[in-house]
């Protein structure tokens, strides 16, 4: 291992960088303003490159700091995750997950009540994103996926399957025709940034070529795209599986019967090393048992799967 400046050092640049200001620094630090300018000039000695631009009254990084900064970000925030683990009393016990952005929101919290009734002693620490998991997600005990993809255990979950959702006002008053999907050429179509292709896709297996699949409002997660359908300002395309509660309580509804249902499959996966870990093991049976339960109560009969 490389030989390592003072840590001391390090986490004085950190604030720093964080704060782009030494004074501001010190206050979190408790220490004096020198002291932190010490500790960075210090590093910058020990790196042989300048980290920061100091102006009059400006501190900027230099693209070395820029970069230097963001990875000690994430090395602190993994600190500071491993003192809390260490931290906690022996009957205490900490699930790490990583998933998309829309299955955290629209699927997994509603139902993480129920975990904790059923499992009152394991904590979970969820985080999420519109994109693959990046190389500190890749910490979690287990990480949501898309297959399929080369991964060392996977929990199949349920198929991608992807229906049009709209509110029954829009449905009633633009989209009454269940079997003409020209229609749709009258209303915004709401885009996820995060999976593009969903509209051209589902409209090309459809056969509604009338259709423009590019034009409408576009989001960067397909959560924001949900939320926006279910507030009335067009037609998105949703995975089926999300939405069951938005159904149940006719917050919307699915104005053509056409689910394009592709190979993929929504996956729990996680590494070899946590195979064992108890937390895992009971997430993924509790996991098993909610996804059984919904595909008993989700009616899914009027699907014509394209």
């Amino acid at each position: 291992m490389t030989n390592l400046p003072p840590l001391a050092s390090i986490r004085a640049f950190e604030v720093a960088a964080r704060h782009l200001s030494f004074t501001k620094a010190a206050d979190e630090l408790c220490v004096t303003q020198s002291a932190v300018s010490r500790h960075i000039r210090h590093l910058e000695d020990r790196l042989g490159r300048q980290l920061f631009i100091r102006g009059h009254r400006t501190l900027l990084l230099t693209p070395a700091g820029e970069k230097y900064a963001g990875e000690l970000a994430g090395v602190f925030r993994q600190l500071g995750w491993a003192t809390d683990r260490a931290a906690r009393s022996s009957n205490e016990q900490q699930l790490l997950i990583h998933a998309y952005t829309t299955f955290a929101m629209y699927w997994l919290v509603p139902r993480l009540k129920r975990f904790r009734e059923a499992h009152p002693d394991i904590e979970i620490q969820l985080t999420a994103a519109t994109s693959e998991a990046n190389a500190e997600q890749q910490q979690a005990h287990a990480i949501l996926r898309v297959g399929p993809g080369q991964f060392e255990n996977a929990q199949p979950i349920f198929p991608v399957c992807m229906v049009p959702i709209c509110t029954p006002e829009l449905r009633d008053t633009y989209l009454s025709d269940p079997n003409d999907l020209s229609q749709l050429s009258r209303v915004t179509l709401l885009h996820s940034l995060a999976v593009k292709g969903n509209w051209p896709s589902w409209l090309r297996r459809t056969g509604a070529y009338s259709v423009e699949p590019d034009r409408g409002f576009w989001f960067e997660a397909s959560a924001m795209a949900y939320t926006a359908a279910e507030r009335g300002l067009g037609v998105a395309l949703a995975q089926y599986y999300f939405i069951d509660d938005e159904l149940r309580r006719k917050a919307l509804v699915v104005p053509f019967p056409y689910g394009w249902q592709s190979e993929r499959v929504y996956c729990l996966t996680w590494p070899h090393r946590y195979s064992r870990l108890e937390p895992l093991v009971r997430f993924r049976e509790w996991l098993a048992s909610e996804v059984e339960a919904q595909r008993q109560g989700l009616d899914d009969s009027f699907l014509i799967r394209v």
